[in-house]
């Protein structure tokens, strides 16, 4: 079975995420990004402040 990277197509894939599999690039851009507006909703609740 060829796994292909679910955003971009690449075959070198380096991790599943929410049952799809991403190469390292786009694993790590949705990780940012997923990161990113955690931060942010916590930062509007007032739990932490983000530099």
């Amino acid at each position: 079975m060829l796994v292909k990277c679910a955003a971009c197509g690449r075959e070198r894939v380096a991790a599943k995420i929410l049952g799809k599999y991403y190469c390292y690039e786009c694993g790590s851009k949705l990780v940012k990004e997923h990161i990113a507006r955690l931060l942010k909703g916590l930062e509007k609740r007032g739990l932490v402040k983000v530099t």
